[in-house]
């Protein structure tokens, strides 16, 4: 009879043993599952990583490009306003005070490209209105 105890006993404890196991396989599987996507989600933020450093390099060099593109502009400004006609002086007057306002030009710039041309006046009263504004 103490034998068929123990036998019950150790029956009892397979089965139970049989579950855990097979809870454990499955609570594995999920880790596993779940590592898988972790990694995947790694490789996703270092390939988004790499793109967004890509991007910020190819900015970079786009601005230091319109940089030096702008620079090379003032002389050419300056000739036309020195040599061109009115209207093309205009037109120059016009993108001058555009990169002005937008940034790309600032007050010695405005004040290289304008000196002694018949539009210096012009654009001198345009900067000083301009610092008048931010007052």
């Amino acid at each position: 009879m103490d034998y068929l105890k123990q036998a019950k006993e150790a029956i009892n404890k397979v089965s139970k043993s049989e579950g855990l196991y097979k809870e454990l396989q499955l609570e594995i599987k999920y880790y596993k599952a779940l590592l898988a996507v972790s990694d995947g989600k790694d490789v996703q933020i270092n390939y988004l990583s790499n793109k967004v450093n890509k991007l910020e390099n190819d900015y970079s060099s786009f601005k230091n490009f319109i940089i030096q593109l702008l620079q090379g502009l003032k002389d050419i400004f300056r000739n036309i306003l020195l040599f061109g006609k009115d209207k093309e002086k205009d037109i120059v007057i016009t993108q001058i005070k555009d990169c002005y306002d937008n940034n790309l030009y600032n007050d010695s710039d405005i004040t290289y490209i304008t000196k002694d041309t018949s539009k210096e006046k012009e654009m001198i009263q345009y900067l000083e209105e301009k610092d008048y504004d931010i007052f």
